[in-house]
């Protein structure tokens, strides 16, 4: 998957330790080693000095404000930027949907995150093609 080193992705959750889980089954998956930020607020300020990211895997359940607050935040400042919220819960897949974002349930498997993150990547380069040069 040499195409996927320009790929910039973030990772949004609380805790270290699955923090650092899911850049390993990233890298793991051929995807360049995601930045990594504890909350939505770090990851919005971080943003804020200029730092893009293609995808943002963002955990639901984070402290100062949930994944889809964060989410929606991100979202009014570069619209096309792709999300994934992440949760255990079926109702919080419906708002993430509701709000344009995808959704991962967790606890999720490798092939999960593999399907969600080329189903982001090809989006992205399907609105790439389509704009004219």
């Amino acid at each position: 998957m040499s195409e996927n080193k320009a790929k910039k992705i973030a990772v949004v959750k609380e805790n270290q330790k699955l923090r650092l889980a899911i850049r390993r089954a990233i890298m793991e998956l051929g995807f360049p080693s995601p930045t990594l930020f504890p909350n939505g607020t770090s990851l919005i300020r971080w943003m804020a000095k200029g730092e893009d990211f293609d995808v943002i895997l963002m955990d639901y359940d984070l402290p100062e404000m949930d994944g889809i607050e964060a989410a929606r935040m991100i979202r009014k400042r570069r619209f096309g930027i792709k999300i994934v919220v992440i949760s255990e819960f079926d109702l919080v897949r419906q708002r993430a949907w509701a709000n344009g974002f995808h959704f991962l349930k967790r606890p999720f498997i490798k092939a999960g995150l593999a399907e969600v993150l080329n189903s982001c990547f090809e989006e992205l380069e399907s609105v790439n093609d389509s704009i004219p040069v």
